[in-house]
């Protein structure tokens, strides 16, 4: 179970990573969409040549599509969980309300040592986080990341607005 769970973890992340719908994943594997809809929700078990041909596809070890990701301080809390954890974004920082385009990319370049970014999506959808590890976010959800390092917000298709706090 924790193979699995871990397997569709990281395939969505990889699959997001690189922009991709299931259908463009599907077109470069050979798998069904409905296939790689339950592989990413972790409802089923793909044979190793399946394993072998996403691996293939995302230009990673199959070793990397089965491991656990390493823990870092990268939070996301989605809308049906915040409750009142979103209060945490108070203290001090800039504060940004975010309206990006249809199809937009945001590449921001690292800010000072020991910065952290907290993004609340208000409208549509994004993709944001660390660069090369981003998490696709819906209305309503919460990201949380350092972003002392290089990060990036995009949307797909349609536009969406933020709010994104930055501490110092």
């Amino acid at each position: 179970m924790a193979a699995r769970d871990a397997l569709a973890r990281n395939l969505r992340r990889l699959r997001v990573a690189r922009r991709w719908s299931l259908g463009d994943l599907a077109a470069a594997t050979g798998a069904g969409k409905a296939t790689l809809s339950a592989i990413e929700n972790a409802r089923a078990n793909p044979t190793v040549e399946t394993l072998a041909a996403l691996a293939g596809a995302l230009e990673v070890d199959v070793a990397a599509l089965l491991e656990e990701t390493p823990a870092d301080e990268v939070t996301l809390v989605r809308a049906a969980d915040a409750g009142e954890r979103l209060a945490r974004l108070a203290d001090g920082g800039a504060i940004e309300r975010l309206v990006l385009a249809p199809s937009a990319l945001l590449e921001r370049k690292p800010l000072a040592p020991g910065s952290r970014a907290h993004l609340v999506v208000t409208r549509g959808t994004v993709v944001a986080g660390p660069s090369g590890r981003p998490i696709e976010l819906g209305r309503g959800d919460y990201l949380s990341f350092p972003a002392d390092g290089p990060h990036e917000l995009a949307t797909a298709g349609r536009g969406a607005e933020v709010v994104l706090v930055v501490e110092r």
